[in-house]
């Protein structure tokens, strides 16, 4: 594992802003006001600024006809900056933008929020980083990171597809080999606690095992300022140097009982005679509200204006929380009967079914009513159709 050695304290206190919305208010939304999250130190990031370690990593796939290496002028570099000059993995000195950083995972922790971040140079490697945040995920300071895939660095810092990797010095097939990982190892790491006892579960995204295999599970080590400390730095033992697919390290465990969905649900199980089920939701959804907050400003609407259709105001309408149809689902997909399941948005109707195989049978056809969906409503309302 490897972690912060610096003297930085995280802060005692996160700042909370108190609620001002009270019946009258009027909310409000600052037009492009939403920045990118920012993390100091931790792992080499695309972009660094610096007079000492300054770099850019943006870049373009070259086109099929060409080879490594490739004219940085025209395709950039992808991996500049990733390694030293004596081979080593570098770091990031200052305050970056979070790239390449994925599917976070975010908890409170006492006064501080804390992240688990998939940290994944593209076909370079797949670790796991611990961030902490006092500012509501704003800035993120780095804490740890554990089970990577690799330690070797690129051969060729030009070669977006990374067909190599330099190991101890020579060339090794890497990205371009259906035998290595590429940047296949652990990711989208979440923590569940039972009993007292927590543990970090992870996807193995290794080829011919994403789909099928059980989770990885690691103990966390309680009492620590953060959830990484005490796991191996390497989740995997790469047999690179000799060829090879990398093997999960001795400590990994693994899930039980877990079943792949495709052997539970599928359109392949549908069958003459299936009843399918309309099951409505309400409220506007996490995904919807950039839409939303077009719509009301091209519209002219106030979030503090009248809504008559809705006996209040538009603020309130819109912030109505969401009906979710998860408890009904999961008594469905408890009962053998269940055969397939599919997220009409908004209102996609049949159409989006029948874009997944599921009414190509005469199925009798069960509709609970959807004209109430206030987020259809609002929708039908205020766009053009």
């Amino acid at each position: 594992m490897t972690r912060l050695l610096f003297g930085t304290a995280a802060a005692g206190v996160l700042l909370a802003a108190a609620s001002s919305a009270h019946a009258g208010s009027t909310l409000s939304y600052v037009p492009d006001s939403l920045t990118q999250s920012v993390i100091e130190h931790g792992p080499w990031t695309l972009h660094q600024s610096g007079h000492h370690f300054h770099h850019d990593a943006s870049g373009i796939v070259p086109p099929g006809t060409l080879t490594p290496p490739y004219n940085p002028a025209l395709y950039g570099t992808p991996y500049a900056g990733y390694c030293s000059a004596n081979g080593e993995t570098t770091i990031n000195h200052g305050k970056s933008v979070m790239q390449p950083y994925y599917f976070p995972f975010v908890r409170r922790r006492g006064a501080v929020l804390e992240g688990l971040f998939d940290y994944r140079p593209r076909n370079e490697q797949e670790a796991t980083v611990a961030a902490i945040s006092t500012d509501w995920g704003a800035t993120w300071q780095f804490r740890g990171k554990a089970l990577a895939l690799n330690p070797y660095c690129p051969w060729d810092a030009t070669d977006p597809d990374n067909q190599n990797v330099n190991v101890n010095g020579v060339k090794t097939a890497y990205g371009s080999s259906s035998a290595n990982a590429g940047d296949n190892g652990l990711g989208h790491a979440f923590v569940l606690s039972v009993k007292g006892k927590q543990r970090v579960y992870h996807l193995n995204r290794a080829d011919g095992h994403i789909d099928s295999d059980q989770l990885v599970v690691h103990p966390l080590h309680r009492g620590e300022d953060f959830s990484l400390f005490g796991l191996p730095e390497l989740g995997f033992v790469s047999p690179l140097g000799s060829g090879g697919y990398p093997k999960l390290e001795a400590t990994a465990g693994a899930t039980t009982g877990l079943i792949d969905p495709d052997a539970i649900l599928g359109a392949d199980r549908v069958q003459d005679g299936d009843a399918v089920l309309a099951v409505a939701s309400s409220g506007l959804h996490s995904n919807g509200y950039s839409l939303v907050r077009h719509i009301v400003t091209n519209a002219g609407i106030g979030y503090g204006d009248n809504a008559a259709d809705f006996g209040t105001t538009w603020g309130e309408a819109l912030l109505e929380p969401t009906r979710l149809y998860t408890t009904p689902l999961l008594d469905l997909l408890a009962d053998p009967a269940g055969h397939q399941r599919i997220d009409v948005q908004a209102f996609g109707n049949a159409r989006r079914c029948a874009q997944h195989h599921t009414l190509q049978y005469d199925a009798h056809m069960t509709v609970v009513d959807l004209a109430e969906n206030f987020a259809q409503h609002f929708f039908e309302r205020n766009t053009d159709k």
